[in-house]
């Protein structure tokens, strides 16, 4: 099971809306800048001082919010000028210099891209702020803000465009309970079960059990550890569960259910567990 195995199987994670996936922080859509492969993700914070553009993606009108980057020389250079210089001459060095963003807009939202003019750079109150990140170092290629119409985030907000290596996912825990046995009971066994009685634990003679993150529903019966603990995606995802502790106090499950409650013990050198309470 690889780590978009573990993602796609965590729970909450398949109850996610679009617009939760787009917002969420480890949100990041594969792209290309020029011939290099980057990331578009989220900024955490709008760039306070953009030039306004105007685009047009096919027959829709939308606002770009261009942040001031090294990926610009001119516009970088002239930046503190920008108010003074004519729009023409504006317009021309956008035209010149940001072709590897105009493309990359192109190829993300699908749609046919149009510089039609400058715009109110007040615009970028209302749009979405990204980044255009080099996996390889980390740097930053361009920011910018721009509008994204619910078509767009329906088609962003998807479960494939999580990195799995963000620490935000990475971070993540949920709750689990060392599993001991594995075993099928008849009818007349389990409600015949009583306090004192022993079942044998021939599981535990060739290893220390294995990690059971939820219920389940199959009716068979699992020997399981009173206590849970939290394990986090990253080491779900590597493969890198810690050992599973020396069994003490133990349930007994049906399905998801709790039949009985009791401890570890021996029968004839042998592991069992030891009914104490039954449910």
């Amino acid at each position: 099971m690889n780590a978009f195995d573990v993602l796609n199987s965590w729970p909450g994670i398949q109850d996610l809306s679009a617009e939760d996936i787009f917002a969420h922080p480890a949100w990041a859509m594969p792209c290309l800048w020029g011939d290099e492969r980057c990331m578009l993700r989220r900024a955490e914070a709008k760039p306070r001082d953009v030039i306004g553009i105007a685009l047009s993606l096919d027959d829709d009108n939308v606002f770009l919010g261009l942040g001031k980057r090294e990926s610009f020389p001119d516009l970088h250079d002239l930046w503190a000028r920008k108010a003074d210089l004519p729009p023409a001459l504006i317009l021309a060095l956008v035209e010149k210099e940001c072709g590897e963003l105009l493309q990359l807009i192109e190829n993300t939202f699908r749609r046919q891209v149009r510089v039609t003019g400058l715009d109110d750079p007040g615009k970028r109150a209302g749009g979405v702020a990204f980044e255009v990140v080099a996996p390889t170092d980390g740097s930053v290629r361009a920011s910018f803000v721009m509008d994204v119409r619910p078509s767009a985030i329906r088609m962003f907000g998807q479960l494939r465009f999580m990195d799995v290596d963000h620490a935000s996912l990475r971070s993540m825990t949920r709750p689990v309970r060392a599993l001991y046995a594995l075993f099928d009971l008849s009818a007349e066994e389990s409600a015949g079960l009583a306090p004192g009685d022993m079942i044998m634990l021939p599981e535990l003679e060739s290893g220390a059990g294995a990690w059971l993150d939820s219920p389940v529903g199959d009716g068979r019966f699992r020997v399981v550890s009173r206590e849970e603990r939290p394990i986090s995606f990253a080491e779900f995802a590597a493969g890198e569960t810690p050992p599973v502790p020396p069994p003490s106090g133990l349930e007994l499950w049906r399905g998801g259910s709790v039949v009985a409650r009791g401890r570890f013990g021996e029968l004839c050198s042998r592991p069992a567990f030891v009914i104490e309470e039954v449910v």
